[in-house]
């Protein structure tokens, strides 16, 4: 399965093809804003936001391997990235998708699927607390090998405050701090964590915070609708509740196939070691028996003497 196979019919990636991407880049200067609306996949070889929320979710080789997609869901208003295909987020799509309920929903579905990438799940949507998951030791020494998953936490602390989610930044960094710090987990996220994860975190009035995001003050990290629909319990919220069960449900049974499959695989595999073994010659077989001198005992050579 492909990244980009899940698109919507549209060729392999699905989405706008280069001339409509084109006028929607000159004329709206709103990729970011489309893609969060699920209008535009993602490119190179991506697929559209809710695509990649369900079947993404649990594919951790693809999300490790993939170097286009964490820009697109994860956008800010610092160009920069390994993505040219890519746009900074601009001040006004940033504030389109701060104030869309849809897409509002979709960030933090975003979010959440990188927590889980990286062995964290949010325990609570208000404050955002987040917590180990079962899978946190194989997650952690994942990011501690391939470190250039400290960049893509950079990303996504300073993207969370540019989307609305502002109030979750802080407790992801204090999560890994304590435990870098105190559990002694990811060693090799020491470094970054005091020079880039922290700067982006603790004070937005100091001049190396404003340098790194580019925000230009309080106007540009006002809080997601996403809040308000979450303080009035809005039918839109219990919705996505209700939508997000469902996607829950379907990422699991992924889950359940994808494990059979690899399953399958290695009883394949298994089976084909263990014939070649039983159809293997033995060297010591096929040489020649070799006869073993009889020695001549002393009693009988002394009877030949007489």
């Amino acid at each position: 399965e492909t990244a980009g196979s899940q698109g919507r019919g549209r060729g392999g990636r699905g989405g706008l093809d280069h001339k409509q991407r084109t006028n929607v880049r000159h004329s709206w200067q709103l990729l970011n804003y489309v893609f969060y609306t699920n209008g535009l996949a993602s490119v190179p070889d991506g697929d559209y936001v809710d695509n990649i929320h369900e079947k993404w979710y649990y594919n951790y080789r693809l999300l490790e391997s993939h170097h286009g997609y964490i820009q697109w869901l994860f956008p800010r208003f610092e160009s920069g990235g390994t993505n040219g295909s890519s746009e900074a987020l601009t001040y006004d799509e940033a504030a389109l998708i701060r104030q869309d309920t849809g897409c509002a929903f979709r960030v933090l579905l975003s979010y959440k699927l990188m927590l889980n990438f990286y062995g964290l799940k949010l325990v609570n949507v208000e404050t955002g607390e987040v917590a180990r998951t079962e899978e946190w030791q194989e997650r952690y020494k994942n990011m501690n090998i391939l470190t250039h998953n400290n960049l893509r936490i950079s990303r996504i602390l300073a993207s969370l405050g540019q989307l609305g989610f502002g109030r979750y930044k802080k407790p992801l960094f204090l999560h890994f701090r304590k435990e870098i710090m105190e559990n002694k987990q990811i060693p090799h996220s020491k470094a970054p964590m005091s020079r880039f994860w922290e700067p982006l975190v603790m004070n937005e009035d100091d001049p190396v915070y404003k340098a790194k995001t580019k925000e230009r003050g309080p106007q540009d990290r006002q809080e997601s609708i996403f809040f308000t629909h979450l303080a009035n319990d809005s039918d839109a919220y219990r919705e996505f509740v209700e939508r997000e069960r469902v996607l829950h449900d379907a990422r699991e049974l992924w889950k359940k196939q994808r494990a059979e499959k690899e399953r399958q695989k290695k009883e394949i595999k298994d089976a084909r070691i263990v014939g070649k073994r039983q159809h293997r010659p033995n060297p010591a077989a096929s040489k020649p028996a070799t006869k073993t001198p009889v020695k001549a005992s002393k009693k009988n050579t002394k009877t030949k003497k007489k």
